[in-house]
């Protein structure tokens, strides 16, 4: 059985068209009827359904005034011609669940940095592993519409590109492994960015990570972005990454299964450590507290001197 509903051509209002809202859902002896009434500029056909249930043709259901009459836009076609599809009521309350939960999630969390470094793991586990735990990584990447602010990438978009190439060198090279085994933690103490070139939209990169040197409480870390373009390094940034609960040597020991030597510090990083070491000192005294990297160093020295001095009184007493 059909119903038709005709409206007049000549006087259609936005106020007839607003009865799209005289949409009304109850429960019913624990069934779901859902009653959908719309009045369209050239009529709509409404058809009952064998579950008590109405369908209408969503096929229009907004109207704009252009050019004195009221043309109708297409909006939300087809999410609502989907919804109404669906005949089953759970299926109908599942779909608008899940619809729900994950405007939730995009409201309340990052939802895309989560999804990436889900990416960023998981594919490493289809590439290539990196045995040498000092050799270097390059992951491809490109610059996007959700990257750039004013035509190049935005500045915080580096530091977050590099978030993603290290866990990515982390899975392929095995840290993680080491640090699910001896319940170790990485967590960023310090990062140092030098932006050299503006890497623009739709522009080609390479980001190129790998672990430098270490000491007892952390690994230090080298990620270039080199453009596909000309070959030029755009930027530069150095990680400290601390292991807590642990030590580096222990990772490495773990790794290759013997002890692993730490290579010569470079130039540019031994002041970037010492730049660390005084804004640490600096801000220690600020709040107050002591130095402990400072006072055993300087109760190693103090050590040294008497130990100098006491081989000192023994050469003259002999």
């Amino acid at each position: 059985m059909a119903h038709s509903y005709n409206s007049t051509r000549s006087s259609m209002t936005l106020r007839t068209v607003l009865e799209l809202h005289r949409l009304s859902i109850y429960q019913e002896n624990a069934i779901d009827v859902y009653i959908t009434k719309t009045l369209l500029c050239r009529g709509a056909t409404v058809k009952r359904t064998q579950q008590n249930r109405w369908k209408c043709s969503l096929s229009i259901i907004t109207f704009l005034p252009i050019g004195g009459r009221y043309r109708c836009i297409p909006k939300l076609k087809f999410i609502l011609s989907f919804l109404a599809r669906l005949s089953p009521t759970p299926s109908r309350d599942l779909c608008l669940g899940a619809l729900g939960v994950l405007l939730l999630l995009f409201c309340s969390l990052d939802v895309w940095y989560f999804l990436r470094v889900a990416w960023a793991v998981i594919g490493a586990w289809f590439q290539k592993p990196v045995w040498d735990v000092l050799g270097e990584q390059s992951v491809p990447g490109r610059v996007l519409l959700q990257d750039i602010d004013m035509g190049h990438m935005n500045n915080a978009r580096y530091l977050r590109e590099c978030d993603f190439a290290r866990f990515s060198l982390y899975s392929r090279n095995g840290v993680f492994k080491a640090c699910r085994a001896l319940r170790a933690t990485l967590v960023v103490g310090a990062t140092t960015i030098r932006l050299r070139r503006a890497l623009f939209l739709g522009e080609a990169f390479e980001l190129r990570t790998r672990i430098v040197v270490w000491d007892e409480k952390a690994f230090y870390l080298e990620q270039r972005f080199v453009s596909c373009r000309d070959g030029l390094v755009a930027a530069v940034m150095f990680c400290k990454q601390n292991v807590i609960r642990s030590s580096p040597e222990k990772i490495l020991q773990y790794l290759c299964k013997r002890k692993v030597e730490c290579p010569d510090y470079p130039e540019e990083l031994q002041h970037w450590i010492s730049f660390i070491s005084a804004s640490s000192q600096a801000l220690r005294a600020q709040s107050g507290l002591k130095d402990t990297t400072t006072e055993s160093s300087q109760a190693n020295v103090e050590e040294q001197e008497n130990a100098g001095e006491q081989e000192h009184l023994k050469d003259k007493d002999k």
